[in-house]
């Protein structure tokens, strides 16, 4: 008996990958607006802190905007499951670095290391769109874009929830950077997981 398709090495590593990587993009975002806006976390030179939640709140966005043309391009010529390790691992050493940031509390190394995510989620979002297509059946796309766009928005809503709470909490920089880099690597041993396509 096949298992159903969720639990299926060819859609489930995928699927966890795009949500924890979703996750982690959202918790450091919604933890930056909040920790900035609110003086937990340092951004020298900035005389009104609340100054930082549009520049934050922009940072991503521009940066998809400005990588994705070039993310397309590359995902069409390299293999998806080479891709897909190489981008995760890329998110790891980022969270890592945003780590760092926190322990040191330095809000603008925080915003350049969200802008670097943001890049680095250009770069996975092909490669995973790609991948619906070479691993699933055409009678399964429909099924396995509805299943990834619930692990996507629902790890949004999580990422973000978690990332607004857990910031304002006794040593909630900490506990945030470690939060992070639980979910990015637990996205990268899941992207090892990922057939070759």
């Amino acid at each position: 008996m096949t298992a159903p398709l969720f639990f299926q090495r060819r859609f489930l590593p995928m699927w966890a990958a795009l949500s924890l990587g979703a996750f982690a993009d959202n918790m450091l975002r919604q933890a930056l607006m909040i920790g900035i806006g609110f003086g937990y976390i340092a951004t020298a030179g900035m005389g009104n802190a609340e100054g930082a939640i549009p520049l934050i709140g922009s940072v991503f966005a521009a940066s998809m905007l400005v990588f994705s043309s070039v993310a397309g391009q590359v995902a069409e010529k390299y293999e998806t499951q080479r891709l897909f390790r190489v981008t995760k691992f890329a998110e790891v050493i980022l969270i890592a670095v945003a780590a760092l940031a926190f322990y040191l509390d330095n809000g603008w190394m925080l915003i350049a290391t969200l802008f670097a995510l943001a890049a680095q989620a250009a770069f996975f979002a092909p490669v995973r769109q790609g991948a619906m297509r070479k691993y699933l059946a055409a009678d399964e796309l429909i099924r396995g874009n509805g299943l990834c766009n619930a692990g996507l928005y629902g790890a949004i809503v999580l990422g973000m929830f978690f990332g607004g709470l857990l910031i304002a909490a006794e040593n909630g920089r900490f506990v945030v950077a470690a939060c992070l880099f639980l979910a990015s690597l637990s996205g990268f041993v899941a992207a090892l997981g990922a057939p070759k396509a």
